[in-house]
């Protein structure tokens, strides 16, 4: 009886074949949905955080003209603060949401812009408390765009397909 050595090989190289496909498939579809996952809750933010920073800016154009004291006794104020109120809820809700597939880097970045964004309510006057907050937003926003936006680069490296 003559041993079929190749016909072992063939089928040991099939089932290697087999597996080494099914894991590159398994981890790349894992990290796109993990990805997609992120993309829509980075989205989310980083345009609530947009929304809050316009609104930043045209209160700051509105005290330029015509000085804070108008501004803070003006129907546009009680307006804006509605506006800043519901997209930082917004922020807020998504980010305790997503928590758990966001980058630790953003987790980090947010986590800076809500310390960042606290005035003493003691030692604070309006004015000072809006230029806290307002410095914060423009400070923190184009910080997480960024972060979101290197998590965007794929980098190909050697070793991807045993990852």
């Amino acid at each position: 009886m003559e041993f079929p050595a190749g016909n072992i090989i063939t089928g040991l190289a099939t089932v290697v074949a087999v597996v080494i496909a099914n894991r590159l498939t398994y981890s790349r579809s894992s990290k796109e949905k993990i990805w997609d996952l992120r993309r829509e809750a980075y989205g989310v933010i980083l345009s609530e955080l947009g929304a809050v920073e316009r609104i930043c800016d045209n209160a700051d154009e509105h005290i330029n003209e015509r000085g804070y004291e108008e501004y803070w006794n003006s129907k546009s104020r009680g307006r804006d603060d509605a506006e800043i109120s519901k997209h930082m809820g917004i922020v807020a809700g998504r980010f305790s949401n997503d928590y758990l597939i966001l980058s630790s880097e953003f987790i980090n970045a947010y986590n800076e812009l809500t310390d960042d964004m606290r005035s003493d309510p003691h030692n604070s006057l309006p004015p000072d408390e809006h230029d806290t907050f307002s410095n914060a937003i423009r400070k923190h926003h184009p910080l997480l765009m960024a972060l979101a936006r290197d998590e965007m680069d794929v980098k190909v490296r050697w070793w991807w397909p045993f990852i």
